[in-house]
C-alpha cells in the first residue's frame, strides 16, 4: 500500500516538476511518511524516478497496442490508436503540463528517455512491439483486401508510427488543435493506404 501511495505521488511530482527538482522529502512529505520510508522500498531516489516512468510508459503504451490489437478493422484500430493519443495527450496537459499547448516540449517523460538508459530501452521495447502489432494486423488487413496489397506492412507500419508521435508538432507548428489535426492526418493516411 505504502510503496503504491509512494508510486502515485512520486508520478505527480516528477510530472509537475521534473527529477531534479523534486526531492525525496518533498515526496515522503506528500505521502505523510518519513524519508526512511521512502528509503524502506526503493534504494535511490533514481530507482524511483525510473520505476515511475517506466510505469507511465507501460500504461500508455498499453492503452495504444490494446486499441490496435482489439480492433477487427485496419481503419478502426489506427483511429483508435489516434483517439488513445488524444486522451493520453489531454490527461499529462491537463494535471500535469499545462503549458505544453504553448511548446512542443513533452516535458519530463522525454527527459526520462534521453537521460536514463533503462527508461529508453522500455521505451524502445514498446515501439518494438507497437510496430510488430502493426505489421502483423497490416498483414491481415492486407490478405482481407482492406489494405492494398502492394504495400511493405513494415514501412505503413513505419510510416503509422512516424506520424502517431509527428502529430503534435505538426499541430503546434500549424497553430491548430492537436485533436483535429491528429483526425484530419489519419484521415488522409488511411486513404492512401486502403485498397
Amino acid at each position: 500500500m505504502t510503496r503504491n501511495l509512494i508510486l502515485k505521488k512520486s508520478k505527480e511530482l516528477f510530472l509537475e516538476k521534473g527529477y531534479s527538482e523534486t526531492s525525496l522529502s518533498e515526496i515522503a512529505r506528500a505521502c505523510n511518511i518519513s524519508k526512511g520510508g521512502i528509503y524502506h522500498h526503493f534504494e535511490r531516489k533514481e530507482d524511483l524516478y525510473i520505476e515511475t516512468m517506466i510505469s507511465i510508459l507501460e500504461e500508455n503504451g498499453k492503452a495504444v497496442i490494446s486499441s490496435i490489437e482489439n480492433e477487427t478493422r485496419f481503419e478502426n484500430a489506427i483511429f483508435e490508436a489516434i483517439e488513445q493519443a488524444i486522451i493520453i495527450r489531454t490527461k499529462y496537459i491537463n494535471n500535469y503540463n499545462k503549458d505544453c499547448e504553448k511548446t512542443a516540449y513533452f516535458g519530463p517523460v522525454s527527459d526520462a528517455i534521453k537521460k536514463f538508459p533503462e527508461i529508453w530501452e522500455f521505451n524502445n521495447n514498446i515501439y518494438k512491439n507497437a510496430i510488430d502489432t502493426l505489421v502483423n494486423k497490416i498483414i491481415l488487413a492486407q490478405e482481407t483486401g482492406e489494405v492494398k496489397k502492394e504495400l511493405d506492412p513494415y514501412s505503413v507500419a513505419f510510416h503509422f508510427c512516424s506520424i502517431f508521435e509527428g502529430i503534435h508538432l505538426v499541430s503546434y507548428y500549424t497553430n491548430q488543435k492537436f485533436e483535429d489535426k491528429s483526425r484530419l492526418v489519419i484521415s488522409s493516411f488511411w486513404e492512401l493506404i486502403k485498397n
